[in-house]
């Protein structure tokens, strides 16, 4: 008599138990006197208290039933043609009141399973009908199959504090498998499905020769053995829930000459499988004696090798992948010599707007800085003017306090639309069809219509999208998207591989490369030649504009010309830096020069209030950009014995009770 081996690794789904909690209905009492009413009361009181009771009672005992396997007895016979007929009684103990059962067996695409009775121990045929937790119907079962074989049937009489047991006699064609080399029954005739435990199971499988070797899996305190010239008898007592017993036999091929073979030489595999598992078993087995096992073996190392293998031809074909990619669709174009030999542009580059040259920069994006670059540009052509007033408020018993407020006044419709889409921002939204908006009033809708801002935000950024469109600057990023799934299938790969047991050590690595892959994916962007060569020279134009020692070379006719390009050092970054180099590098009235009247200097009491660069940091402070750009939701926050391993045969499946 051989051991069990013990089922390792198995995934548990539990099967669902259906429980139906008793009602009850209360009836009423009608009177016509005053004591009658006071009796009427009491009496429902102590109805009310004595059926809240019975309901409490009725509900504790429904949710305290239960229930469990006693005996299993299987008796299959395997034909050469490959099919099996199986007859098993199941024995159901119920603590409490049940109403049907149900037994569920997945299949291949190859098997189908013909019901040829369902009896239980008492005598009763059940009959086909309608059965389910939803719809009992006492002495019927359904037969559901497709991908899986399910059973359902509703006790006749339903047990109560008692034991059934059902009979199920039913045959399953395709399976035992014929090879090239050899015949083979791989077979789960108990589950992994069930959610209780049983008490005792012995199944007697007849194989269609004597000529065989065999192997069980399951608990290691099963048993195997023969128990006639073509039979095999497995036993378990007090089999634990969702555990398995599964019989592996191999025969010779024409041990089922019925059935068709698939060309497959697997008996040496088979043979090198089982032999694992038993000393698998046996290293399990002095492992809980307390004892060093003599040996041992994995299972699933072959597996593991292939996978670890794949993990790492994926790991590589990624990575030259992914540098492929890089450098045919991310890497930008070199420059041309003369282009990339310029240490400074010493004027505007191109003819483009400010909010154009801000999409150049961020990859065909609009940034908040395109708003604030046009803003002063509309100002610097004459459309919008723009003041700092001081303004005192009256505290009544404390001092008066002066504060500086900019304001924005309407004098001309600019040419572009999205140019008229800010003013109507300014002046129609905040300033509600004023020509005057201050920028207390603008901080005051923007925060008061954070949806409809938004809205704006997206339909201007849209609108100066559009009207590049004439525009190759930026090329298409599809190659952005490959990046972030090449990304996310390594990392996907490597996790599933992880599961199945590949190498952690390559499975760690190929997730680092996935995520480096996903978040280096904007290096995937890439602008066009000419997109390239104009990016440089604007580039060029802002470390220009920066170099505080090239201010004064220029006369004074070109005074005027940094306040022109005092509107560009938005958007290429450099405006703080720009200011201050101007205020330390330039006088007072050539500050004024430079701001040609439109740039908001503020003179208090005869003297110039807070410096010239107070001018840009009250336009950039007066317009909420950060809170127009931002939608509302995001910024909320926010013959040896059982062995272990097997699993892999037909069969299986589980049930339960409702």
């Amino acid at each position: 008599m051989a051991r069990m081996r013990a089922a390792r690794d198995r995934a548990i789904t539990p099967d669902p138990v259906f429980v139906s909690p008793p009602t009850g209905e209360a009836g009423t009492w009608r009177g016509r006197s005053r004591a009658a009413h006071t009796l009427r009361a009491a009496i429902v009181l102590c109805a009310t208290v004595v059926l809240a009771f019975v309901v409490l009672a009725a509900t504790a005992s429904g949710q305290s039933r239960s229930e469990r396997i006693g005996d299993v007895r299987i008796a299959a016979d395997l034909a050469p043609d490959g099919s099996m007929r199986v007859v098993e009684r199941r024995e159901f103990v119920y603590d409490g009141s049940f109403r049907g059962a149900f037994i569920e067996m997945p299949l291949r695409d190859d098997q189908r399973v013909t019901l040829n009775s369902l009896t239980d121990a008492r005598g009763t045929t059940y009959r086909p009908g309608t059965c389910s937790p939803d719809e009992v119907n006492s002495g019927q079962f359904q037969v559901e199959s497709g991908d899986s074989f399910r059973v359902t049937w509703c006790w006749d009489p339903p047990p109560t504090d008692t034991s059934r047991t059902i009979i199920l006699d039913y045959t399953v064609t395709n399976a035992g498998a014929r090879h090239a080399d050899s015949s083979e029954l791989y077979w789960q005739f108990i589950g992994d499905g069930w959610e209780v435990p049983t008490e005792s199971v012995v199944v007697d499988v007849t194989l269609p020769t004597d000529d065989l070797q065999f192997w069980a899996h399951g608990p290691l305190t099963g048993t195997v053995e023969r128990a006639g010239d073509r039979r095999i008898r497995m036993a378990v007592d007090d089999l634990p829930s969702n555990t398995f017993v599964e019989l592996r036999a191999l025969m010779a091929a024409n041990a089922l000459a019925s059935a068709a073979s698939d060309g497959d030489q697997v008996r040496q595999q088979i043979l090198d499988e089982e032999q694992c598992l038993a000393v698998a078993a046996d290293a399990d087995r002095a492992r809980a004696r307390g004892e060093q096992p003599a040996a041992d073996c994995d299972p699933a190392a072959g597996r593991k090798q292939l996978l670890t293998g794949l993990l790492g031809v994926g790991l590589l074909g990624g990575g030259v992948g992914w540098w492929q990619l890089f450098r045919r669709h991310g890497r930008e174009y070199a420059l041309p010599p003369e282009i990339a030999e310029l240490e400074y542009e010493h004027d505007l580059p191109s003819d483009h707007t400010p909010a154009h040259v801000d999409y150049l920069l961020n990859w065909g994006s609009v940034s908040e800085k395109a708003l604030t670059a046009t803003v002063l540009d509309l100002a610097r052509r004459g459309h919008i003017t723009l003041r700092r007033e001081m303004v005192t408020t009256d505290r009544m018993l404390l001092p008066d306090r002066e504060e500086a407020v900019t304001t924005f006044e309407r004098r001309s419709e600019p040419e572009r639309a999205w140019e008229h889409d800010v003013m109507a921002l300014l002046f129609d939204l905040a300033g509600q069809g004023r020509s005057r908006v201050t920028e207390r009033q603008l901080r005051s809708w923007v925060s008061s219509n954070r949806d409809r801002a938004y809205r704006w935000w997206q339909s201007w950024t849209s609108a100066v999208t559009r009207d590049t469109a004439g525009i190759r600057w930026i090329e298409p990023h599809v190659w952005v998207g490959a990046s972030v799934a090449l990304g996310l299938a390594l990392v996907g790969a490597a996790i599933g591989a992880a599961v199945l047991g590949a190498h952690l050590l390559v499975v760690g690595i190929t997730v680092a490369l996935g995520v480096a892959a996903a978040a280096a994916s904007p290096l995937m962007r890439r602008r066009t030649p000419e997109g390239r060569v104009l990016e440089h020279r604007w580039r060029r134009f802002g470390a220009y504009l920066t170099d505080y020692s090239l201010i004064p070379e220029r006369g004074p006719e070109y005074l005027a010309l940094w306040g022109h390009w005092l509107v560009y050092a938005v958007p290429l970054g450099v405006a703080e830096t720009v200011v201050k180099n101007l205020e330390t590098r330039l006088s007072e009235a050539q500050l004024q020069e430079v701001g040609g009247g439109w740039y908001p200097m503020m003179y208090h009491h005869g003297y110039l209030y807070g410096g010239f660069g107070d001018g840009l940091s009250s336009v950039t402070d007066a317009i909420p950009t950060s809170e127009i750009a931002t939608s509302p939701a995001s910024s909320s926050g926010g013959g040896g014995g059982f062995s272990g391993g097997g699993g892999g045969g037909g069969g299986g499946g589980g049930g339960g009770s409702f």
